[in-house]
This record gives C-alpha cells, sequence and structure tokens, in this order.
C-alpha cells in the first residue's frame, strides 16, 4: 500500500457535507484506506473568477492502485458530487480532490504531476496537511510540508522577482500585498520566502501564486462525521 495525501476544496453548496460525502467514497473503495483528515480551513479564493470564500481540507490514505487510477477514481467521485468534468482553473466548484503526494513518487506526466504542482506555496492546501502530516517529505523539494509552510509565514514576506520587468510587476502589485517585502538579492529568500518564477515554474499565474501565498487562511469546523486525526505515520510537533 502506497501512503498519499489528497487536498480537498471547494465553495459551492455545503462543503462540508460535500467533503464527507468524497471521503465516505474513498473509504468505500476496496483499495483505499484512510488514515487521517484534517479539520476544514475557510480561505480566499484565488483567481479572478473564484467566486466566494473556500473551505479547504486534507485526508492521508493509503491505497494498493496505481496513480493514473487513483487519479481517475478522485475525478469520477467529483463529478458525481456535481462538479463539472470541463472545469476550468479557478471556477468555483462543489468540490475539487487534488493529488498532492503518492508516496515518493515524482511523476510529470500530461494528465498527472506528483507531487502537486502548486502544493508548495499554496497556503490552502499546506495549512490542512500540516495538521496531519506536517513531517512527510515533499518527494522533489526534500522539505517537510511544516519546513514548506513556515516559508511563507514571516511577515512582511519577502518575494524575490526574477524576471526583466520585475520593476513594473513591483509596482504594479505592491499596493495589492501590502505583507510583501520586494527584495533586491535572492539571498533573502534562502530562509523563507518566495523566489519567483523560479524553477520549475508554477503552473499558476504569479498573481495567484501570490494570493494563493499570502491570502486568508482561518482554522474551521470538523468534517462532519470525520473527526480530524493526524496520519499514525506523522511526527510533527503540533497542528498548524
Amino acid at each position: 500500500m502506497i501512503e498519499c495525501l489528497i487536498a480537498l476544496g471547494g465553495n459551492i453548496g455545503d462543503v462540508g457535507d460535500t467533503f464527507a460525502a468524497a471521503l465516505g467514497r474513498l473509504a468505500a473503495h476496496p483499495d483505499i484506506d484512510i488514515s487521517a483528515v484534517s479539520r476544514c480551513f475557510v480561505t480566499e479564493p484565488v483567481g479572478e473568477d473564484a467566486g466566494a470564500p473556500y473551505l479547504n481540507a486534507a485526508a492521508a490514505l493509503s491505497t494498493a492502485m496505481e496513480p493514473a487510477r487513483l487519479l481517475e477514481t478522485t475525478k469520477e467521485i467529483e463529478i458525481s458530487l456535481g462538479r463539472p468534468a470541463d472545469h476550468a482553473t479557478w471556477a468555483p466548484r462543489s468540490v475539487d480532490l487534488d493529488l498532492v503526494t503518492f508516496g515518493d513518487l515524482v511523476l510529470e506526466e500530461e494528465r498527472l504531476r506528483v507531487p502537486h504542482p502548486g502544493c508548495w506555496y499554496r497556503r490552502f492546501v499546506l495549512d490542512p496537511v500540516c495538521r496531519i502530516a506536517g513531517s512527510t517529505r515533499h518527494p522533489a523539494w526534500q522539505l517537510t510540508f511544516d519546513q514548506l509552510r513556515e516559508r511563507l509565514m514571516a511577515r512582511p514576506l519577502p518575494v524575490w522577482l526574477d524576471m526583466d520587468d520585475r520593476r513594473d510587476r513591483i509596482a504594479e502589485w505592491s499596493g495589492r500585498f501590502p505583507e510583501i517585502e520586494w527584495v533586491a538579492d535572492p539571498a533573502a529568500v534562502e530562509d523563507c520566502g518566495l523566489a519567483l518564477p523560479g524553477n520549475p515554474r508554477p503552473p499558476d499565474p504569479l498573481v495567484d501564486v501570490l494570493t494563493a501565498a499570502t491570502g486568508s487562511v482561518e482554522l474551521a469546523e470538523e468534517i462532519p462525521g470525520w473527526p480530524e486525526r493526524k496520519s499514525p505515520t506523522d511526527t510533527s510537533p503540533g497542528s498548524c
């Protein structure tokens, strides 16, 4: 069995009940065992068309399935719970089930990339994951999820923009992101903060990366019927 992390998100309907239904359908699969579930977080929407604030959560599971089949299973559950198959990236949704990690696998395919390419800067993924599996290491970065989250917690948050038009971008974004310090030296983000666009380049527009890294993230209720419990393999000292 391979240990995996799944991120849940949604902002249409009774999202907590939808999360519960999604977890129930995952747990009912003969090749999936859910070992941990986080509380929900209320998070700032990312993207101009994302709609209302979101609920986000995370789950840890073990599976005997291949990565592509697990992805297919999560997409089937999304559709069964009201999410269109042809959804836009940041469109409002009833539920989103993202595969964050699949054991230590690092995979780059057209339909599947693991670890999830946006998980390292998305607080709406990191905070729920750190509630249950903060000591899990990002297979490509070799930092724990606790460490990835901690890099984003400094205020002001140092950000190095490695681009020719950095002055124009800073002038454009300074008013929108007052919690960011636009540093003039990449060495300033060695221990915390962000170097953008970075390598590999994030899958999201840079303004959405900054929103996901600095936006509001507030701890909320448990998923109905799914009390929060940490992964049995987690060795992190506490909850986020």
